[in-house]
């Protein structure tokens, strides 16, 4: 029975992995598309019509469900585009076997060294190469396949005009999570005694900080300058020799009175109250604290004070950083390159395994028809 207890105890780890993926508001807004898409279908009484009408929005759904560090809207536009753009690419080339397939596998590559850039890209990137392989290997000819993608992209339509759907929450939510999620690990290492904060966090909130364009840093402010002092928090609590901090249940608390202000955009209770004649790390709860109120406004003043500098780190265009990023990993020594080249061999295998034994359609299924006719 030894299996079956690792079997329920991997279950168990599963449904507490990636818990982004378990924010219920987004969970809610890809049901209502995909149960749209379903009854639409439904009441059209077009099979392949209701099918690509459900593939677009379950798929595009999924994209939506990741963790995010752009505004809803923007997150799933970018998804549909891109799904609707591969699934046309893949009608195009239906009747081109071994171009298709380089395609493939140029694009499987692709989404495998999009696993650079963190899990929810490389987990878009995955999803928009099967809208290549859908239609690719389903339509059974090129009028047909233009049918299944105005469905497929009628199908992510929804799903994008299912972010429109309330609750909203506050500005940059995504940042606020991850700032707040910095605070919640000073906490809980405050809390416990602990010399040593892990990065992780912070390098989420660097990353979400990062797609701000530069119009909206201003209004952001309060958030970079949060950043800023929790790495001077950070610093005085690794310093800290055992015994050094002065009460560490209340500094726990009061860090994570400033998590949840943040995050929630409300100022909550047990929020500190700086003061000028505060000193070392009191200073700093205090700093913290004056910023997460600033950031529950609704029109934010340049708040950075002493951590103004912090906007330069994050000077340069996104598609610069992201290409210097993916150009770190260009080497087979490169854990995510050899995850990358696995995939993009194991797709095209899989392809030409799928065709060889007729398991499905695309030029299969036209063969099949021409020999019918």
């Amino acid at each position: 029975m030894s299996w079956l207890s690792a079997l329920l105890s991997s279950g168990r780890e599963g449904l507490r992995v990636e818990r982004a993926m378990a924010d219920v508001d987004a969970i809610v807004r890809a049901v209502i598309a995909v149960t749209a898409a379903a009854v639409i279908g439904w009441s059209m009484h077009d099979p392949a019509a209701a099918t690509m009408l459900s593939v677009g929005s379950f798929i595009t759904s999924m994209g939506t469900l990741v963790s995010r560090l752009r505004h809803r809207i923007t997150t799933a536009a970018a998804m549909a585009v891109s799904y609707v753009t591969t699934a046309t690419i893949g009608v195009l080339l239906h009747g081109l076997p071994w171009l298709f397939l380089l395609v493939l596998a140029a694009a499987a590559f692709g989404a495998g060294m999009a696993r650079a850039l963190g899990l929810a890209p490389g987990v878009r990137s995955c999803l928009v190469v099967m809208g290549l392989m859908v239609t690719g290997e389903l339509a059974p000819n090129l009028d047909a396949g233009r049918i299944m993608v105005t469905w497929i992209a009628a199908g992510a339509a929804l799903v994008v005009i299912a972010q429109l759907l309330p609750p909203y929450g506050p500005r940059y939510r995504p940042q606020r999570t991850a700032v707040a999620a910095v605070y919640t690990e000073l906490a809980a290492v405050a809390g416990a005694g602990k010399h040593y904060v892990s990065s992780g966090p912070f390098t989420a909130a660097r990353r979400g900080l990062a797609v701000l364009p530069g119009f909206a840093r201003a209004a952001a402010a309060p958030l970079f300058g949060l950043l800023g002092t929790a790495e001077w928090i950070r610093r005085s609590l690794e310093a800290a020799r055992p015994g050094e901090v002065h009460d560490p249940d209340a500094v726990s608390a009061a860090l994570a009175a400033v998590a949840a202000t943040v995050a929630s955009g409300r100022v909550q209770a047990g929020l500190p109250a700086g003061s000028a004649a505060q000193r070392g790390l009191d200073a700093e709860l205090g700093e913290a604290a004056r910023l997460a109120r600033l950031s529950t406004g609704k029109r934010l003043p340049d708040a950075l004070g002493p951590h103004r500098e912090i906007l330069g780190l994050y000077a340069g265009s996104a598609p610069a950083r992201v290409l210097a990023r993916l150009r770190g990993e260009l080497s087979y020594q490169s854990p995510v390159f050899r995850h990358a080249v696995r995939l993009a061999v194991g797709v095209v295998l899989g392809e030409l395994v799928g065709r060889a034994i007729g398991s499905w359609g695309g030029w299969g299924q036209q063969r099949r028809i021409d020999a019918a006719s």
